[in-house]
């Protein structure tokens, strides 16, 4: 079995945090410009019975989306703990996960930060509190969710005993 590359944990950790803070990002937007388009619909007098009840409809989608993006974050979450698994590792390398938790707390921390310095923008905010409540929390924790990836495929990396594919 070839020889994998030990960093791509860390790297792999960076990656999702970024995806989880440009689907937040995107769905966020997404709903913002729902309520702009709704309300302008409203506003001009072109709203019909139709298009009402397709707006309010579609509004029920973010409830969706929001749960999406839980079950976004759990999925890539578990895929980084078995892809873990499979990563040859050596004692010697905790320091790199080390190294990599205090990046990834870092890299979590720029992240939520833009995020929450979208959210501040007037009119996003009450969108995310109205349609996607789990998806700002998750946003918002991102320091802490990067930490505890990292921790968490740091035990499932070095559980394996010598009997399995431990790397040494």
């Amino acid at each position: 079995m070839a020889k994998m590359n030990k960093k791509a944990q860390i790297r792999d950790g960076a990656f999702i945090l970024m995806t989880l803070t440009s689907i937040a990002i995107t769905i966020l937007i997404a709903g913002y410009l729902y309520n702009q388009i709704d309300a302008g619909f409203a506003d001009s007098g072109l709203e019909t019975n139709e298009s009402s009840v397709a707006f309010d409809s579609f509004s029920l989608a973010f409830t969706a989306f929001d749960g999406g993006y839980a079950f976004i974050v759990i999925g890539m979450i578990l895929a980084l703990l078995v892809s873990s698994f499979f990563i040859p590792t050596h004692p010697i390398f905790i320091f790199v996960n080390i190294l990599g938790i205090m990046i990834l707390i870092f890299l979590g921390s720029v992240f939520s930060n833009l995020y929450s310095t979208i959210v501040a923008q007037p009119g996003l905010n009450a969108t995310a509190l109205q349609y996607f409540p789990i998806s700002s929390f998750i946003a918002l924790k991102l320091p802490w969710i990067g930490a505890i990836i990292i921790f968490l495929s740091t035990i499932v990396m070095y559980s394996k005993g010598k009997g399995g594919d431990s790397g040494y």
